[in-house]
């Protein structure tokens, strides 16, 4: 539970990132941990090899940036990370993904009812936004811990605020719904009548999350491979042609090309993150093709080692003055630590799914992690305990 409260990083005290780690967050993780390694030495678990052999490749890995950059690239929040998620792997096991979904539905619930009232009792969001401290995200209108509302001038077409839920932002919300949602079918073995999946659903559908509907997709393909294997392959082709279809469309193909293609957008777009970054001294978080671009310039700038983990070395880090902050979290393992390492770390993503889908009794093994990447796509969950744990195993 306080993993997952973590993981949303709704306020500035449960803020949990490894380039700018707090204080006081270290302090309150700590506690959470020593507890779980306590519970671990009871049940006198040990599966050290794996993790040594894993230790030692980070070992490598951080001795050639070394001589690469010199001083400055023993980064301990990776390790805290790292052994955090191997404490929680062998603490609670194959449990981890049945308390992922209690706590989670739990929380969906939660934020179910207090979303619903906002719109039904306008004196709800005036009162969740006087209580809610000073410390709450701009992206957030109210924040108590628990659950949150997007203000309603962030996307005036919408017809309801957006569920936040326990975290900064309903995006990231969605991401950890859909992550419930696959453990939910693949445990009841795809029987969409139980309780747990219809709080997820819903939930997920008060986020309006573009990132939590694309992931859907994966889901009905892990759906239909396991139960309807014969409408499997043409809903594969259907999805792709589809997909085809809506980006060849001309507003698409516009937006495309105005948001990454055009050379006229790049220089706009350059002069506006200059003036916000110089004058302004703001950061700035672009859209995904954007982003997408800028991070393929940092895996250009080294694509065997990576920058690693101080910004300051990635090519987008010097070029704006560590003012552009991207969110890709699948590009960004490769800009991290180069294509090679970054191959080890998807190598073992997918051998993780491959043990989730052994443990659950499911069929094809690479659905879970290319749900994992799905949701990367917009947020870099990629070295975060509480996923490491689940890929861990």
């Amino acid at each position: 539970y306080v993993a997952l409260l973590y993981l949303g990083g709704a306020t500035i005290y449960t803020r949990y990132e490894m380039t700018y780690p707090q204080l006081d967050v270290g302090g309150a993780l700590a506690l959470f941990f020593v507890a779980v390694l306590a519970l671990k030495i009871v049940r006198k678990k040990k599966k050290y090899k794996g993790f040594l052999c894993l230790l030692a490749t980070i070992g490598l890995w951080t001795i050639l940036q070394y001589i690469k950059y010199g001083e400055g690239v023993i980064y301990f929040q990776l390790l805290w990370d790292v052994f955090a998620g191997y404490i929680i792997c062998v603490a609670y096991k194959e449990e981890v993904f049945y308390y992922y979904e209690h706590c989670l539905t739990k929380l969906c619930l939660i934020s179910i009812v207090l979303w619903f009232a906002s719109w039904i009792l306008p004196f709800v969001p005036v009162l969740l936004k006087e209580i809610s401290p000073n410390w709450i995200y701009a992206l957030e209108e109210s924040n108590i811990l628990i659950f949150g509302l997007q203000p309603a001038s962030f996307h005036d077409a919408l017809l309801f605020r957006r569920n936040c839920g326990f975290a900064w932002e309903p995006g990231r919300f969605g991401c950890f719904i859909v992550l419930g949602l696959i453990f939910n079918l693949a445990r009841t073995h795809f029987s969409f009548n139980n309780k747990n999946f219809m709080i997820l659903l819903m939930a997920l559908l008060t986020t309006q999350s573009t990132t939590g509907f694309a992931a859907l997709g994966v889901i009905a393909l892990y759906y239909l491979y396991n139960v309807k294997r014969k409408y499997f392959v043409p809903s594969l082709i259907a999805f792709v042609a589809l997909s085809a279809v809506v980006a060849s469309l001309p507003f698409m193909s516009e937006k495309m090309s105005t948001l990454w293609i055009s050379k006229s957008h790049n220089e706009e777009f350059e002069k506006k993150v200059t003036y916000w970054t110089d004058v302004e001294k703001e950061t700035i978080v672009p859209q995904r093709f954007d982003g997408l671009l800028w991070e393929f310039y940092n895996i250009k700038q080294d694509p065997l080692l990576g920058y690693g983990k101080d910004p300051a070395r990635s090519y987008t880090g010097n070029y704006f003055n560590n003012r552009l902050v991207l969110y890709n979290g699948d590009l960004k393992v490769f800009a991290i630590l180069g294509l090679f390492f970054g191959s080890l770390y998807f190598i073992m993503i997918f051998w993780g799914s491959k043990y989730i889908s052994a443990y659950f009794g499911t069929k094809g093994p690479v659905f879970a992690a290319l749900l994992f990447i799905a949701v990367n796509v917009s947020y870099p969950f990629q070295f975060e305990p509480l996923f490491l744990a689940m890929y861990f195993m």
